[in-house]
């Protein structure tokens, strides 16, 4: 009697993660997390929303940059989900470093309906106005510091979280995290590079 209380005990124990699993998809970019012992019970479900080797500039000393970006869906209230980030120097053989971050979670902040023009219509005509033949939406987002409360308890549902730091000049970089207890290896990484071709 003593050992069935404690089997049936086990899964309430919100911290225990040893039988975590993470499962791939490297097509989606995504990874879902599957509790093995809850017979394959699906935790949580991450995507890679950054490019794999995502681009950035360099916008001087204290300015924190976007290095990674994800969605989870979190399908419980999670403790410790996101327990840990490690950094890494590609360029000395992805030696480990200490870096200060911010993780911060993204809103939505309206969008812009940005006209396509005929750009051949006036064929080098000066004061021609061309046709419009459609317009693209471009939709705007605030990020917001993600609060203690939430990094240490993630609440159930859908959040996008990114990763922000100091870049540095020519770096090249890469992120793990420990997610909802798996440590999530075989990710993204960062790069800085000219201005003159990146976005971030």
């Amino acid at each position: 009697m003593v050992m069935l209380a404690m089997v049936f005990l086990i899964p309430l124990v919100s911290g225990l993660e040893f039988d975590n699993v993470q499962v791939w998809d490297d097509e989606e970019k995504e990874v879902t997390i599957k509790n093995a012992f809850g017979f394959g019970k699906e935790i949580a479900k991450i995507t890679l929303l950054s490019e794999k080797k995502h681009k950035v500039f360099d916008r001087g000393e204290g300015v924190l940059q976007l290095v990674g970006e994800f969605e989870i869906l979190n399908n419980e209230n999670y403790d410790n989900a996101l327990r840990e980030m490690e950094f890494f120097d590609v360029k000395e053989n992805f030696k480990g470093v200490d870096r200060e971050f911010e993780y911060r979670y993204r809103v939505d902040d309206g969008y812009t309906d940005v006209p396509i023009y005929d750009t051949t219509y006036c064929n080098g005509e000066d004061e021609c106005v061309a046709p419009i033949l459609d317009y693209r939406r471009d939709y705007h987002y605030k990020w917001i510091k993600l609060e203690d409360n939430k990094i240490n308890q993630l609440p159930k549902g859908k959040i996008v979280i990114g990763i922000f730091l100091d870049v540095k000049k020519q770096e090249h970089g890469d992120w793990i995290g420990t997610f909802f207890g798996e440590r999530l290896s075989t990710w993204a990484e960062w790069s800085e590079g000219l201005n003159t071709i990146l976005t971030h």
